[in-house]
């Protein structure tokens, strides 16, 4: 079988073809998703990409790829960002950014997706009944705000969701710590925001939240100096096949059909990361 070499660090890293083209296939699948939902690149990239690369490096791998991915996407949605969340959510995480950084080579991120995971999937069980009660007293008031997609502050969204500031902490833990910062804050933000300011706002926090934990990671843990930066170079590649293939598909999905893809995959991966967990246990 076929393999890349490169030079890293003073020495020749050797990286066989087929996890390359594993590798690519992954990045297209989770660039696809990322796009769609505004989110999912990590969430779906990392455990696959842990069978490829080593640990901590297949995280800051993910990290780099997602920092294109979202710099791509923040070209046409600025303006419908909601900042005054995402500057709220990234005060409370970048404390957490350190502290997961600090704990990603003492803590076994297993148990802490894990965890995670557990909370993640009761909190979004909690809040799938509480929306199914107030839709039926509301669901004519949303209908007529929700399709003009504005992203002003109305008297509702002015309440921040229970638990709005720990999500953020918890993302910037998850961040550093797994390279998955989403779960926390895409189930506080889903409630309050429509389909595409969710999309806008989730992007710009990501991104500002990813190059903080790049920084930092790469700053504290002088071993990710000696990363494969061919592979990931080559897999800049099928991230970009993967946005265009999203920007495709994301034309046919409404907004009741993206807040189920968006409830449907939280459960995805409260359940793996529970399991995932157990697994190891065992």
């Amino acid at each position: 079988m076929g393999c890349f070499c490169f030079y890293a660090r003073g020495n020749f890293v050797s990286v066989p073809f087929y996890s390359l083209l594993l590798g690519g296939i992954i990045v297209i699948f989770a660039s696809v998703l990322q796009v769609i939902t505004g989110f999912g690149f990590a969430l779906v990239s990392i455990p696959l990409l842990l069978y490829i690369f080593p640990g901590y490096e297949a995280v800051f791998i993910t990290m780099l790829l997602s920092l294109a991915a979202l710099a791509i996407q923040t070209r046409n949605n600025r303006h419908l960002a909601r900042w005054d969340l995402i500057w709220r959510l990234l005060i409370a995480g970048l404390p957490g950014i350190l502290i997961g950084i600090m704990i990603s080579g003492r803590l076994n991120e297993a148990y802490l997706k894990g965890i995670v995971g557990a909370a993640v999937l009761g909190y979004v069980m909690i809040q799938l009944a509480k929306n199914r009660q107030i839709n039926k007293a509301s669901k004519e008031t949303s209908a007529a705000r929700e399709p003009e997609g504005s992203v002003e502050e109305t008297a509702e969204e002015r309440k921040l969701p229970r638990g709005f500031y720990i999500a953020g902490f918890l993302s910037g833990i998850l961040t550093g710590a797994a390279g998955i910062p989403g779960p926390p804050v895409v189930a506080v933000l889903i409630q309050i925001l429509p389909k595409e300011a969710f999309r806008a706002t989730t992007v710009h926090f990501f991104l500002i939240n990813y190059a903080f934990a790049v920084v930092a990671a790469f700053w504290m843990l002088p071993s990710l100096a000696s990363i494969n930066w061919g592979s990931v170079a080559i897999l800049v590649i099928p991230l970009f096949i993967g946005y265009f293939l999203g920007n495709y598909i994301r034309k046919f999905i409404n907004e009741t059909t993206f807040k189920r893809l968006v409830y449907g995959l939280l459960i995805v991966v409260g359940v793996t990361s529970i399991g995932q967990t157990f697994l190891q246990i065992i």
